[in-house]
């Protein structure tokens, strides 16, 4: 038993190596992290006469009950095949398997059903990014795009806008690094660029990656768009419950994924179409608080409430963790939100300080915050703007600020003064504030405040005399405590409306209902700010203090 046990974790160990030195990008393994080996085909494994190779680390699943691939690395020359369990196509290239992206190991260590990732797919190499940064000759309006396909429900084609530095009628070209991706060859400035996914013939029930790149005619460098697509061999149910006792959720903006706040200091991760539990990430002697993800999918951030830290945590290996201290000295830890502005990645806080997400440097501190750091606050896509929300009192403090890159300046951010937003009709006006959201373009901001029983509807524009006016209501009931916008424009609102027959309502852009539901049981809520939307805008993570996380799809399945 012992000699069998050594031989295991020697496999393991020598796996793990193999698979690091050919792609040369995995993370640190988190400390504390149980570690259990996986059934046949664990460690490294080459087939087609050594032209691929696929390692892969494994932790425990719950249970005991074999393990999970939590990422693995792979090269190969013409697509070999590699790996038994959590097997990985080389595709032509280094690839790296994204966070959870491998195969269950099978129980008994009978081996399991093999996982999959394309070649050139969303790499490690993302948790060691570089911390210097040149803005890029092109910028594409979104960096992280994700589709999905299953016998119910598909979402396959998304179109972005491409801005070209200093317009001018400059053009554009585009490339794939995938072959199931069809992108817009080239445009100018201000143009769209379409991305098509076409999930025939590829393998199911895992993640494929690919990657566009964005360069204008003349530089060598661009903008990189991230994509993953999500191929399922059945069809999600509309609605789903977990028992689940959840502090905060985010959603991953290129994988199928929900980051569920489970513990202290644990992270749960939960395929939003499946409700299957990915797997778990630790941070042993963290207090986590508020959580945001980049929008390309590559970092989550969170604020390490014991510390009074940022932990920047790597998505692709979901190994690699940075810390950098917040600013100033506060009662309260704050939220915080991301934007990406003129390429440059940010993060944005209710203390008022505005740090480079590449590696915490301080960029401002002067942004309108409360004093405390009480508060939401949320920017659009696109990063032109963000607005900040007081919450806690009886009358609604909104202030929005527009944001831009000048690398003449210094940071490179120019934020433009505190615009106050007038969140009121007539008589109704805005009390209690919870949370707030923007458009994508930013043109659109969206307050839901316990009372009224609606929510408002702002023109993200200022009026001449120099606030946002409240264009529109959405109807809701009582106690409007989230409001959401997805990446394609739906906007998701939700109250703790314990006792009526519906607490969670989607609209159009154009303030439609699509549709609504009931989400909490009988004397029930909805958890305040913790309604997410998927990637590709198709399911709904929810959190309520049943305590339930439900999985709901933004727009019901044929019956």
């Amino acid at each position: 038993m012992y000699n069998r046990r050594r031989t295991e974790l020697l496999r393991w160990g020598l796996g793990w190596l193999v698979g690091c030195v050919v792609a040369s990008a995995c993370g640190d393994v988190t400390p504390n992290e149980p570690v259990g080996a996986a059934g046949q085909g664990d460690g490294a494994r080459a087939n087609g006469g050594g032209e691929g190779a696929r390692a892969g680390t494994v932790t425990r699943s719950e249970g005991g009950q074999g393990g999970q691939v939590e990422h693995g690395d792979a090269a190969g020359e013409g697509g070999a095949q590699a790996a038994n369990t959590g097997g990985a196509s080389g595709g032509g290239g280094a690839g790296s398997g994204a966070l959870g992206a491998g195969a269950d190991a099978g129980q008994g260590g009978n081996g399991g059903a093999a996982g999959s990732v394309d070649g050139g797919a969303a790499g490690c190499a993302s948790d060691d990014d570089a911390t210097t940064w040149s803005p890029p000759a092109v910028v594409v309006s979104d960096n992280g795009v994700a589709f999905v396909d299953t016998p119910k429900l598909s979402y396959l084609s998304e179109e972005l806008r491409v801005t070209v530095s200093g317009g001018g009628g400059g053009s554009w070209k585009a490339t794939t690094d995938a072959t199931w991706l069809s992108v817009t060859a080239q445009g100018g400035d201000g143009q769209p660029l379409r991305l098509t996914a076409e999930p025939k013939g590829l393998r199911v029930d895992v993640i494929h990656y690919a990657k566009v790149h964005v360069v204008s005619d003349g530089e060598a460098d661009g903008d990189v768009v991230r994509v993953g697509l999500w191929v399922g061999s059945s069809g999600p149910e509309d609605v789903v419950s977990l028992p689940v006792q959840g502090a905060r959720v985010v959603t991953d903006p290129i994988r199928p994924y929900a980051y569920v706040q489970t513990a202290a200091a644990e992270l749960s991760v939960y395929n939003v179409y499946t409700a299957e539990l990915v797997t778990k990430h630790a941070l042993p002697g963290a207090q986590l608080g508020e959580m945001a993800v980049s929008t390309d999918g590559s970092q989550l951030f969170v604020v390490d409430v014991a510390t009074r830290e940022v932990v920047r945590m790597g998505l692709d290996c979901g190994r690699k963790h940075e810390r950098w201290a917040l600013d100033g000295k506060y009662r309260f830890a704050p939220t915080i939100a991301y934007a990406r502005t003129g390429g440059m990645g940010l993060l944005l806080t209710t203390h008022g300080h505005l740090y480079r997400a590449a590696d915490g440097q301080s960029l401002a501190s002067d942004l309108e915050v409360s004093e405390q750091g009480f508060g939401t606050l949320a920017a659009s896509l696109v990063g032109n703007r963000y607005c900040w929300l007081e919450n806690g009192y009886s009358s609604a403090t909104l202030n929005c600020h527009t944001l831009a890159l000048d690398l003449e300046t210094a940071g490179g951010i120019v934020v433009g003064p505190p615009v106050p937003g007038i969140a009121g009709l007539g008589n109704d006006v805005a009390s209690y504030p919870k949370d707030v959201a923007l458009s994508p373009d930013g043109s659109r901001v969206y307050v839901a405040a316990g009372s009224p029983d609606f929510f408002f509807v702002l023109d993200g524009t200022p009026v001449e005399e120099g606030y946002l006016a409240t264009i529109d209501t959405l109807p809701g009931e009582a106690f409007p405590n989230n409001v959401h916008v997805s990446d394609q424009g739906l906007v998701i609102a939700a109250s703790s409306a314990i006792y009526s027959p519906s607490d969670l309502w989607i609209y159009d852009g154009a303030g439609e209902l699509v549709d609504e539901h009931k989400v909490s049981q009988y004397a029930e809520g909805i958890r305040a700010r913790q309604v997410q939307v998927s990637g590709d805008g198709q399911r709904l993570a929810v959190l309520s203090a049943d305590p339930l996380l439900t999985f709901l799809s933004t727009r019901r399945s044929e019956p």
